[in-house]
């Protein structure tokens, strides 16, 4: 199923399944690098004010909701197919495909020991995964 988008405070949110986000994500890596943003409210609504943080969320290809608000205002506004994505979950699943289809990773965010650590139990649980950098 494609996701299909919605617009929320300037926001381009997309109705979709975490299985097609990640689909979605993978074939974006294969062609070009690209954004993808796991949104919940408090990002969204900050995007309405923020205007660096609402110009890297317009620039990105796929902008799914980690929030049941988020996925409560899609559904109002018909899109039946939205979903939680919960951001955890998804990296993990992403990780694991990549490593499949042998696409590298960069990790972004958090403090350097987090990431260290992140990397750590990366590699210990999805050892076919190259992460190309982490910062």
């Amino acid at each position: 199923m494609r996701p299909v988008e919605t617009s929320l405070f300037g926001v381009r949110l997309f109705a979709t399944q975490p299985s097609s986000a990640i689909q979605a994500i993978a074939e974006q890596a294969r062609s070009a690098a690209g954004i993808f943003c796991v949104a919940n409210v408090d990002m969204v609504t900050r995007a309405a004010t923020d205007s660096r943080l609402a110009a890297v969320m317009r620039r990105a290809f796929l902008v799914v909701t980690d929030g049941m608000p988020l996925v409560w205002v899609l559904r109002a506004r018909g899109q039946a197919a939205a979903q939680r994505i919960y951001g955890p979950d998804l990296m993990r699943q992403l990780c694991v495909a990549a490593a499949r289809d042998r696409l590298p990773v960069y990790l972004y965010g958090g403090s350097p020991s987090e990431l260290a650590a992140l990397q750590d139990e990366l590699r210990r649980t999805i050892p076919a995964l190259q992460v190309a950098g982490a910062g």
